[in-house]
């Protein structure tokens, strides 16, 4: 039988190891089933088939999905392969044509798995779903207004897609991985980064432990009774539970702002109610309704966004009608009780408060007033004043009234 704290060869009933003076047990405790199941591989093997055992471990490799970020983009995505190789003498690692590492097994101290929350596909993640969702909202915004191309619609929302599929595969596939850390007698440790293991690949793993305590106590090396896969799984639930929480911030602070502006939308009643920040001593519904020179007065609200001017878009619009009555000035000759429609246009963009919308512009027989105009003419309202007009600055012609 062999010594289960060195791991060497005893004769049968001797009760202290005769190499390091461990108390001898006939049997291996239950709790280690992948090391008993290397003393007995040795035990039954009779002695002239050791070296032969040797050999045929050594012919063989043990395979798992690497997970490095350390490596290039496209391996940190599709991850790379990690091999592991018994020797006769030594444990090789390789990786992918990154550095591999020889351990011999008379340096070899100690091996262990653990699983791991990696973080950094944790951030990567998130960074991601932030781009995808931000990506997303501005096609959507986009394909809501008339001037939108269909192009960068299209464009916009697809990466913002493909964002958040790269996201999902980091959490879901690279976020959680296993660490096979291996230190050594001369102060030195060594991680391998893999993918979790899981499934299948435990199978692989358990055999991969039978086979290396074997290669150990062929090479006189005691079996490493702790190589046992340690799990975190405190590390993995909180990661998981962070990831959460800020994809549900970000969905919460993103969606409401894409629908926003319907609820925003300039209504009569808003512009009547509201004030002028040059004239805040009486609303605009006031002002307009007690200005003696508008007839026929008229209001209007469009919900949606309209086209005005040159082509131009803006938000939405309220819209205020009348007849006025102004005094034409035409090569400085007064013409008394001159007559025009007229239209004041008012309007709120998605970037103002719900409390706030502007003078879009000031219309007389279609043709926009200047703003030393619309100055003057807002003036001659909130004073109950007739307003004069320079028929030439505007190319207007002069509508008498009988």
């Amino acid at each position: 039988m062999f010594c289960k704290n060195c791991g060497n060869q005893v004769a049968d009933g001797v009760k202290f190891c005769n190499r390091c003076g461990a108390a001898m047990t006939a049997t291996v405790p239950a709790a280690e089933p992948v090391q008993a199941a290397a003393q007995q591989t040795v035990q039954t093997a009779p002695q002239g088939d050791l070296e032969a055992l040797k050999a045929s471990i050594a012919e063989g490799e043990y395979k798992f999905r690497g997970n490095a970020l350390s490596r290039s983009l496209i391996f940190s995505i599709i991850g790379n392969s990690i091999i592991f190789k018994l020797r006769k003498e030594s444990l090789d690692i390789e990786n992918d044509g990154k550095d591999n590492i020889t351990i011999p097994y008379t340096d070899l101290k100690s091996y262990r798995y653990e699983d791991k929350t990696r973080i950094g596909y944790i951030i990567g993640s998130l960074f991601y779903i932030l781009l995808g969702v931000l990506l997303f909202w501005f096609g959507l915004e986009e394909a809501s207004s008339p001037s939108s191309e269909g192009g960068v619609v299209a464009a916009s929302i697809f990466i913002g897609l493909l964002c958040l599929v790269v996201a999902a595969l980091m959490i879901f596939f690279f976020a959680s991985g296993t660490d096979f850390i291996v230190e050594t007698h001369s102060g030195q440790t060594f991680k391998t980064k893999m993918r979790r293991i899981r499934g299948k690949e435990e199978a692989d793993r358990d055999a991969f432990v039978c086979d290396l305590n074997t290669m150990l106590q062929l090479n006189n090396q005691p079996v490493l009774t702790t190589a046992v896969l340690k799990k975190k799984k405190t590390e993995l639930i909180i990661g998981t539970i962070a990831a959460l929480v800020v994809i549900a911030i970000v969905i919460v602070v993103t969606v409401p702002s894409s629908t926003s502006k319907s609820s925003t939308s300039l209504s009569v009643s808003d512009v009547k109610d509201g004030t002028l920040t040059s004239y805040t001593s009486t609303t605009i519904g006031n002002a307009f309704k007690n200005y003696s020179n508008f007839d026929n007065t008229s209001w209007k609200e469009f919900d949606d966004e309209v086209e005005v001017d040159n082509g131009d878009y803006v938000g939405n619009i309220v819209e205020f009608g009348a007849t006025l009555y102004y005094i034409a000035l035409d090569e400085d000759v007064y013409c008394e009780d001159a007559s025009c429609n007229l239209i004041i246009e008012f309007y709120q963009d998605e970037d103002m408060d719900d409390d706030e919308f502007e003078i879009w512009g000031i219309y007389i027989e279609g043709q926009r007033l200047n703003d030393v105009d619309t100055e003057d003419f807002l003036d001659c309202i909130y004073d109950d004043e007739v307003f004069y007009l320079y028929l030439s600055d505007y190319g207007l012609v002069l509508n008498r009234n009988e």
